[in-house]
């Protein structure tokens, strides 16, 4: 399955998307005027309509048609992305980074993480946005359902609605998933534009707009 739309706007190769955000707008950019939101949400649908003509199913056209609007937008918004050492309202990097779904029951979590200049990193969002195969999801990781379920759910409002965690909840999961073995040992250098979720000093949690390989 391809997993871009066209060619990229200044004519390179477009990215070759792994994971994109089920969310909208609305989730993703809620600090932007409510005309903008509803702006980008058309934006999206006009590009998705667009690639009719291409291979690919529609949720993957319209995946990858929010991937390229939202990043867009943000790009030209440059104040609000920060970077790894510097994140704010949003991040932008590239990284090392094991990945895959971790279950608990019916709770699943799809996970990107590694450790960047010391930074432990994860990435985490909802099954629905990964657009690779099918991906096994593992059990033997040590994080339980109702964890998985809070984390998900964060992810998936993007902490529009969330009360803040306890800071140690996710630092201890964020080791859980590091361990060896939980995700596959091999990592992959891949490009993700975020928007964090939690941070403390050594570790970095976001859910990602996009990632990429």
């Amino acid at each position: 399955m391809p997993r871009s739309v066209g060619r990229a706007a200044n004519g390179s190769t477009p990215p070759r998307y792994v994971y994109v955000s089920p969310s909208g707008p609305g989730t993703l950019v809620p600090h932007a005027p409510t005309l903008h939101r509803r702006v980008l949400e058309a934006r999206i649908k006009m590009a998705a309509a667009g690639a009719a003509g291409l291979t690919g199913s529609v949720r993957s056209r319209t995946s990858f048609a929010r991937a390229a609007v939202l990043t867009g937008y943000l790009e030209r918004r440059r104040q609000w992305v920060g970077t790894l050492a510097r994140p704010r309202l949003y991040v932008r990097g590239a990284a090392q980074l094991r990945h895959g779904v971790l279950r608990d029951y019916v709770a699943e979590l799809a996970v990107f993480a590694g450790v960047v200049g010391g930074l432990k990193l994860a990435l985490i969002g909802s099954p629905d946005g990964l657009l690779d195969e099918v991906w096994e999801a593992k059990t033997d990781h040590g994080l339980d359902y109702y964890l998985l379920e809070y984390m998900r759910h964060d992810a998936h409002t993007a902490r529009v609605s969330s009360k803040q965690w306890v800071g140690p909840w996710y630092e201890a999961a964020v080791d859980d998933m590091l361990k060896p073995g939980v995700l596959p040992s091999n990592g992959v250098r891949m490009e993700f534009l975020a928007k964090p979720l939690f941070q403390s000093n050594g570790v970095l949690v976001a859910t990602p707009v996009f990632v990429s390989a």
